[in-house]
């Protein structure tokens, strides 16, 4: 714990949520037939903003060192299948838990069908430093 303090911290968001479920895949993901009628992709955002506090709070309690952010990315599945904005929400959580470095990389995994979905919600990225849109780094579509 003494060096924790010199090296980056990066966040992983895993959105376990699928349109359809991929043969070759073997990560934690789910099609919504195969959840059932009682879960929803809308309420994620709230779990997913929860993991985050209480990871600020483990690293807290173990006596780590305070660092920003310098890499935030949403993967697993199919994270585009969420709104932008509840990306938006887990975002803001992250910021608020730990802060993010001003060259912080924000990315969400890209799928051939959904990655102009992606770059039509700039939402998500506003407030970050970078093109007019607010991306980080500075992306070809703004």
């Amino acid at each position: 714990m003494a060096r924790a303090g010199e090296r980056t911290l990066s966040l992983y968001v895993h959105v376990p949520f699928c349109a359809v479920r991929c043969g070759y895949c073997d990560f934690n993901t789910y099609t919504m037939s195969q959840l059932g009628p009682d879960v929803s992709r809308d309420d994620y955002h709230h779990d997913a903003a929860a993991e985050v506090r209480f990871g600020r709070s483990v690293l807290d309690a173990a006596g780590a060192p305070s660092r920003p952010l310098h890499s935030v990315f949403f993967g697993g599945g199919t994270p585009t299948l969420l709104p932008a904005e509840n990306l938006a929400d887990v975002l803001t959580q992250a910021r608020e838990s730990f802060g993010l470095a001003p060259d912080a990389e924000v990315t969400v995994k890209p799928t051939r069908i959904r990655s102009r979905i992606v770059r039509s919600r700039s939402s998500l990225m506003r407030g970050l430093p970078g093109c007019p849109s607010g991306c980080s780094p500075p992306c070809r579509t703004c």
